[in-house]
């Protein structure tokens, strides 16, 4: 009777007591942290299964603008497997349309730029903290579907905003045990059709991680809005697409090496402001990368290819030249005064510039056409490259 009296305890604490104390102190003390109101629909926890549910969370803004939202938060502890491996187990971990507001204002707060100051300022007892060692934590599976991000910066001269999502991302037998690695995958696209994946794994201890990342489609206009402090020139069109394999470890010393890395710039048209036809275009630009060394400053380039350039420029009659209206001027910003050049001292590094091998160097199809309207008739000049090769090109100036 009293193994049936504790379960029938058991049973209801875990099913119903519990879940309504969490959802009441996840609301209240997640509000307090945050300085946010935090909502929660319900918490759904089985004690036999030890799985937890949070329905429906949701993070408001200061301006009652939404923050952040989960459908679906779901955990399942593993407490046989946790005792066998002496660390903290989850069979199961499950965000299900985790959705991010981030907000730029006009004078370039962030809309958490109170959260992320505090998360960087010093701690009371800093020699503590950067000793402290990560506890024994295993994942057998971290699964994250629908994952979006809404991005809105309103600092710029024209605004700028972007909708990334919907991503799904899995990770697979993650550890934080030392020289463990753990597979993962991340892809997605955005309302612009770009899309992106990123595969690979990653270690807890070092913190490390290699793999391959994919970027293709991205569409050189929809961020021409933070170029528009430096030109004055209407990108029309252009693609951008990327590829490379990578390997980056943040252990006793800093490791970032790139592999097979390949970018293409292709179609990009430039015109003036209410033209209708573009006076500079580029057909395609890439680059493919053997490889390359951040911290060696060295990299081994196999090819360069450009191809497809147009320019058509005119001089007015009054000398001017159309495409130097491109070129900002800001004569009542304050230039700044060049520093005198001081020799490194010791333990200092003076600057190396990178060594650069490039195998091939490619370009063609190229054309500048100029008219001159100071002359009593119009004059036009056009110069075509039909082809131009260069090869074993190094930064080496020592080298021929």
């Amino acid at each position: 009777i009293g193994l049936a009296i504790v379960g029938v305890i058991y049973t209801i604490t875990g099913f119903f007591i519990i879940p309504a104390i969490a959802r009441s102190q996840i609301e209240k003390r997640g509000s307090e942290a945050l300085h946010r109101t935090v909502t929660l629909e319900k918490v759904r926890l089985n004690p036999f299964t030890f799985r937890v549910r949070l329905e429906n969370l949701n993070i408001t803004d200061t301006m009652a603008e939404k923050l952040a939202s989960w459908s679906l938060v779901d955990v399942n502890f593993d407490p046989l497997t946790s005792l066998f491996k002496w660390q903290f187990y989850f069979k199961e971990m499950r965000l299900v349309d985790p959705k991010k507001w981030l907000h730029i204002d006009q004078e370039g707060k962030l809309n958490i730029a109170d959260l992320v100051e505090a998360a960087e300022s010093p701690d009371e007892q800093p020699e503590a903290v950067s000793n402290l060692q990560l506890p024994p934590i295993g994942v057998g599976l971290m699964h994250i579907e629908g994952w979006a991000l809404d991005f809105t910066d309103d600092s710029q001269l024209s605004p700028f905003h972007s909708a990334i999502g919907p991503m799904t991302f899995d990770l697979t037998g993650f550890t934080t045990r030392p020289n463990e690695e753990s597979p993962y995958s991340l892809e997605g696209t955005t309302e612009a059709g770009e899309s992106f994946s990123w595969t690979g794994s990653v270690s807890a201890q070092p913190l490390g991680s290699k793999g391959k990342i994919q970027f293709s489609g991205l569409a050189i206009p929809k961020y021409a809005p933070y170029a528009e402090q430096f030109h004055n020139a209407v990108i029309s069109t252009g693609t951008v697409a990327c590829s490379t394999e990578y390997e980056v470890a943040l252990g006793e010393s800093l490791t970032m090496r790139f592999i097979d890395t390949q970018v293409a710039i292709e179609n990009v048209q430039l015109r003036s402001k209410g033209a209708d036809e573009p006076e500079v275009t580029l057909g395609k630009f890439a680059m493919h990368v053997n490889q390359a060394d951040a911290m060696a400053r060295t990299a081994d380039v196999e090819q360069i290819e450009i191809n497809g350039i147009k320019i058509v420029a005119e001089r007015r009659a009054d000398g001017t030249i159309d495409l130097l209206d491109w070129v900002k001027k800001d004569d009542d910003a304050p230039q700044p005064q060049p520093e005198a050049s001081t020799p490194a001292t010791e333990g200092e590094v003076a600057f190396q510039f990178p060594d650069i091998k490039v195998k091939m160097v490619s370009a063609g199809d190229a054309t500048v056409r100029f008219t001159d309207q100071t002359t009593p008739e119009p004059a036009v000049m056009q110069v075509s490259l039909v082809s131009l090769k260069a090869e074993n090109a190094t930064s080496d100036l020592s080298k021929p």
